[in-house]
């Protein structure tokens, strides 16, 4: 589902490692302090990744550079 906050991004600061990553789409169904990542965007956050779920990253959505 298209939401208006599909032309901006976030930027996703855990453990030490800060990337920016595009907003694709809404999820109707994740809490508000959830993002779901793509396996490429979260491998370069948490890695290995069999932890599943990471806690204490901090998003706030900015402007994608073109």
């Amino acid at each position: 589902m298209k939401d208006p906050l599909c032309n901006y991004c976030l930027e996703i600061d855990y453990n030490d490692k800060i990337i920016t990553v595009p907003i694709k789409d809404r999820c109707p169904f994740c809490p508000r302090d959830q993002v779901y990542l793509s396996y490429k965007a979260f491998t370069s956050l948490q890695n290995p990744t069999d932890v599943g779920t990471v806690y204490g990253a901090t998003f706030i959505i900015v402007p994608c550079d073109e």
